[in-house]
């Protein structure tokens, strides 16, 4: 039904809950990550090709309702914690491009913006303490970067790290 669906652990005996489904009509494999309040966020390529996402409310078991983020991806999404602890979303482009927007404030997100690339594949991308560095397979099948240094000083050129990805 392209709906999100889940179960989680209960307590620590080993059982687990029913699957409940979260609704929303995503294709492709979500990301998923712990917001700053313990609690998680799910982010999922709708059939619009926009970013959608929906959040644990609580220890109620509540979520929010699916909101959208925009952006057209033809790939799945990545979403990481950066440098301050905001979110980055990554995602492959219909131009065959790595697209980024970060989280502003809780709820906000700033445009997407191109950082370029001629990628094959889903980003995926991790902090290092001092900003991000984001991988995918390019052109002619080889690992391919792009590093960020800090909150605001940028993103560097891709480099071509090699290898062979299929």
């Amino acid at each position: 039904d392209n709906a999100l669906w889940y179960t989680r652990q209960l307590g620590g005996g080993g059982a687990w809950a029913p699957w409940a489904s979260l609704g929303g009509t995503i294709v492709g494999v979500p990301s998923v990550l712990l917001n700053s309040f313990g609690r998680v966020e799910v982010y999922g390529r709708g059939v619009d090709n926009a970013l959608w996402y929906t959040r644990r409310l609580g220890l109620n078991n509540a979520w929010a309702p699916w909101a959208s983020l925009g952006g057209t991806l033809v790939g799945d999404p990545y979403v990481t914690a950066g440098t301050g602890g905001a979110f980055y979303a990554f995602g492959l482009g219909a131009d065959n491009a790595l697209w980024s927007s970060r989280q502003l404030s809780a709820g906000r997100w700033s445009s997407w913006t191109s950082l370029g690339g001629t990628l094959t594949s889903a980003p995926l991308a991790y902090g290092n303490g001092h900003g991000l560095n984001v991988f995918a397979r390019g052109l002619g099948n080889s690992l391919w970067g792009i590093g960020q240094a800090g909150l605001n000083d940028g993103w560097g050129p891709w480099t071509d790290l090699g290898g062979a990805l299929y």
